[in-house]
């Protein structure tokens, strides 16, 4: 079988897909089985069979809603004046403030080096 026919082959059953098929990569999944691409996967142990939910649910994880966000000019020009007047109060906030050194703020006792070998 060349190239051709394959890819037309696997087009063909993934556009009619098996009756029970769930999902589009679940076609293309069964479809290759059918073809002989791939074997079939083992079947679950039964620990697992046991432990999994009679139906999972799909939950989406990004947000539906489609409202506008975008915020206009002047809001956005008020937001950064707010940023603008919190940025010189902690400046203020923190003139008078001295971080202590590596030492908690004592000073290093100087050491006299002798330049001769005893």
């Amino acid at each position: 079988m060349d190239f051709c026919a394959l890819a037309a082959a696997l087009a063909l059953l993934c556009a009619a897909g098996p009756a029970h098929a769930q999902s589009p990569g679940g076609a293309i999944g069964e479809a290759a089985e059918i073809l002989h691409l791939r074997s079939a996967p083992p079947p679950a142990a039964d620990f697992v069979e046991r432990a999994r939910p009679d139906q999972s649910e799909y939950e989406r994880l990004a947000p539906t809603d489609k409202t506008n966000h975008k915020k206009s000019a002047a809001e956005l020009d008020a937001l950064a004046s707010s940023l603008e007047n919190a940025r010189t109060a902690n400046q203020r906030a923190a003139q008078g403030v001295h971080a202590p050194g590596p030492l908690g703020g004592k000073k290093p006792a100087k050491v006299k080096l002798d330049q001769q070998d005893p």
